[in-house]
């Protein structure tokens, strides 16, 4: 009558779980590089030595 409701997100149980987690674990990837690779990207190509005068 009573099932087991303790889920654990470091050890999925079933087969839905498991693509679930994935795809959370896949989404947390893609956030981290997209955030920080267009920084990276930014810092390799800025250049120190150039100012912009915006008046």
């Amino acid at each position: 009558m009573s099932k087991d409701l303790n889920i654990n997100f470091f050890r999925p149980v079933g087969d839905f779980m498991k693509k679930d987690v994935a795809m959370k674990k896949k989404l947390i990837v893609v956030w981290f590089l997209a955030v920080y690779g267009f920084l990276f990207l930014l810092k390799l190509v800025a250049d120190p030595n150039e100012t912009v005068q915006l008046t």
